[in-house]
């Protein structure tokens, strides 16, 4: 039980991290688009 508690948690760990990771890879895409065209801050960009 153990075991497969520490698997469990650690492949927790690791879906969470490739979650986090990819949001912020996107927002900060989503930042560098922004920043560089300015018609699309009016349209799909929010801050």
């Amino acid at each position: 039980m153990t075991a497969l508690d520490k698997y469990t948690k650690g492949l927790l760990a690791i879906v969470l991290t490739v979650i986090v990771g990819n949001a912020i890879y996107e927002f900060i895409i989503d930042e560098i688009v922004c920043a560089g065209s300015r018609e699309l801050q009016e349209g799909h960009c929010e801050l």
